[in-house]
């Protein structure tokens, strides 16, 4: 979680979509809740879930990750 959010902190469309990818049945925002979860040292057992499926989706995302997806370098310097 500490990656993805120094990761966000220097990307600013992944920082925007984190901010703006609200978790179902929270009103917290992805960001919000790694955030949290970074500085308590744990995760909501009802957001665990939830916050887990939205991570797979977004990183599938071609907006975050299309460029390096079809990228011919080695996964090592990616």
């Amino acid at each position: 979680m500490k990656s993805i959010l120094t990761i966000a902190g220097k990307d600013s469309l992944a920082c925007s979509t984190l901010a703006s990818t609200v978790i179902p049945g929270s009103h917290d925002s992805v960001l919000d809740a790694l955030n949290s979860s970074v500085s308590t040292g744990s995760i909501p057992k009802g957001l665990a879930k939830a916050l887990s499926h939205l991570l797979v989706s977004l990183a599938r995302s071609d907006a975050l990750f299309g460029t390096l997806r079809h990228s011919n370098a080695p996964a090592i310097q990616l």
